[in-house]
């Protein structure tokens, strides 16, 4: 699979050589909430927010979250400050390894991911899931149409890179508002 390495603005190097690590060290990422199990089968649905300052508001009154999937999962990172890109595929393997686990609990290949984090780890991570579908969610501040801000996650792109062709599956972004 080769070696992808990420340069952040400040040069640091950002990498994950072939495949994801599996977990040596356990705990870099831990549940802010046990696992959520909802039904046996079905889509499952993963917070991940590496950022030093929690944020889970939106994560919290994200629509239908217990109604629509299997499974649901808010992971954490451990420790305090910012990620170290020198700890980027441990952190990686990890999730990716959570992740699947909780996709194979509810014996499911899709999975709807919402990403707090640096991009670099979004990009390592998106390597290490060639056999999942991935819906991804962009973070939307407000409406755009001057309504209240409502900061919220909405859908934008499904991704299936095992699935042969291109691995955009299908853009979902909501159209863009016109204003007047």
């Amino acid at each position: 699979m080769g070696t992808v390495e990420v340069l952040d603005t400040h040069g640091a190097r950002w990498a994950l050589a072939g495949q994801a690590p599996v977990p040596v060290i356990e705990g870099l990422c831990t549940p802010v909430t046990p696992p959520v199990y909802n039904f046996d089968h079905g889509p499952v649905l993963v917070y991940v927010d590496l950022l030093p300052h929690r944020s889970d508001a939106a994560f919290e009154r994200f629509p239908k979250r217990d109604q629509a999937f299997a499974g649901v999962a808010h992971l954490r990172y451990a420790a305090e400050g910012l990620l170290e890109p020198d700890r980027a595929a441990a952190i990686v393997g990890e999730l990716a390894a959570d992740i699947r686990s909780l996709a194979n609990t509810h014996h499911t290949t899709d999975i709807h991911l919402l990403l707090r984090c640096p991009y670099p780890v979004a990009l390592l991570l998106g390597r290490t899931f060639n056999t999942l579908t991935v819906h991804l969610y962009e973070w939307e501040d407000s409406p755009g149409d001057g309504a209240e801000p409502n900061p919220r996650y909405v859908p934008s792109v499904v991704l299936r890179s095992g699935a042969g062709g291109s691995p955009i599956h299908a853009v979902t972004a909501p159209p863009l508002v016109e204003g007047p």
